[in-house]
């Protein structure tokens, strides 16, 4: 991006089911496909993939393996649009779990952000679930 130029940000809302990991991705890929040429990046809720909050699924190996494949398809589905994506959804590095934000681009993963500030009030436990990650530094994208 030229310095001067716009980006350009498109905010979206879906009805994320919680542990329906393949309707939410197909749901993602419907709102992703929806983005004009003109559109730089797409963001999405919070834990729009697996549904927020997705409380003990986050427990299950196979259900952060199907989260992980989720992922891999939203990845492959980048390589086709030249709008961008950032969600966040569980992010498994060794034994730790964040809630980590993706940056999804042209079929990569081009920053990951874990949340920093975990929710632990009245109805929210994301403690119990997430470790905390670093405080975040800037993401730069396209300039």
């Amino acid at each position: 991006m030229v310095e001067g130029e716009s980006l350009s940000i498109r905010l979206a809302q879906c009805q994320a089911v919680v542990g329906d990991l393949d309707g939410n991705c197909q749901r993602i890929i419907d709102i992703w496909q929806d983005c004009d040429d003109g559109v730089d990046l797409l963001v999405l809720p919070e834990l729009v993939l697996t549904g927020y909050s997705p409380e003990d699924l986050l427990l299950s190996d196979e259900f952060l393996a199907h989260v992980d494949l989720s992922i891999d398809k939203l990845i492959d589905f980048s390589r086709r649009r030249s709008t961008a994506l950032l969600l966040s959804a569980p992010w498994q590095e060794g034994d730790t779990l964040y809630n980590a934000l993706l940056l999804i681009d042209n079929g990569s993963i081009v920053a990951i952000q874990p949340k920093h500030r975990l929710a632990n009030y009245d109805v929210f436990d994301e403690k119990r679930y997430f470790i905390a990650g670093p405080m975040p530094e800037p993401i730069f994208f396209r300039g």
